[in-house]
């Protein structure tokens, strides 16, 4: 019999490595080796006794079933029921344990398999690099491009900074949504507007008015853009 022990440190708390590996169906989003897996029979990913069925990206399929598991030791067990590699009684565990020096994660990956005589050797490096290995340099790449901070905003920042200013001249052409009469949402009118460009670094407010007990209006300013478009809403309380 055959005990084969592999471990890593991944950079990243225990919580976030579990979520990535407790479903026993979701090895095909991050190890390398896996092309396409499902659980059989309708059962859940975390369910014991569910059995995955998977393939390699090299068209071999296996057939494993999950034995155990446990959210609170971060473990689950497992074993192989049909595969093309002469792992024979293969039973297998995946252990993570908190690092508490940096919030890291301890992992290891442990099983227990007989070979057919003379196979011992190369059956076992088959596993160690091919499968734990592997894994462990996927999922830790995984985690590490997760946890990098999105390139959009700088990108949209540099895009904005090399874009010409508009300053003056002509107007900037859209849509607006126009009220121009007391109504239900039947009077709403989507109209082209153009509105004055802005200046170099610029802005404008309105003040808005105190409402009082007996009304509240809202109007735009006299110097709006908007002032001969848009007709100002009021509402009135009614009287007794």
């Amino acid at each position: 019999m055959v005990t084969l022990r592999c471990s890593t440190v991944v950079d990243a708390p225990i919580e976030v490595v579990w979520r990535l590996l407790r479903d026993f169906n979701g090895h095909e989003d991050w190890h390398p080796a896996i092309a396409e897996s499902r659980i059989e029979g309708g059962l859940m990913g975390d369910q014991v006794g569910a059995v995955r069925r998977f393939a390699l990206h090299d068209g071999s399929v296996l057939r494993e079933q999950l034995l155990a598991l446990s959210d609170r030791d971060h473990s689950f067990t497992y074993c192989i029921l049909d595969s093309p590699l002469p792992l024979i009684d293969y039973v297998a565990q995946v252990q993570l344990k908190p690092v508490t020096d940096g919030s890291r994660t301890f992992w290891e990956w442990r099983s227990s398999f007989r070979t057919p005589p003379g196979e011992e050797e190369k059956l076992v490096g088959l596993v160690r690099q091919q499968i734990y290995e592997a894994g462990f340099s996927a999922v830790a790449r995984r985690i590490a491009e997760a946890a990098q901070p999105t390139r959009r905003g700088p990108r949209i920042l540099r895009q904005a900074a090399d874009a010409p200013a508009v300053v003056g001249g002509a107007g900037i052409k859209g849509h607006a949504v126009v009220v121009s009469k007391l109504g239900g949402p039947e009077v709403l009118e989507l109209r082209e507007i153009e509105a004055p460009a802005p200046g170099l670094a610029s802005c404008a407010f309105a003040k808005r008015r105190p409402a009082s007990t007996s009304s509240m209006s809202t109007a735009v300013p006299a110097t709006s853009p908007w002032s001969n478009r848009v007709r100002p809403l009021a509402w009135r309380r009614p009287e007794k």
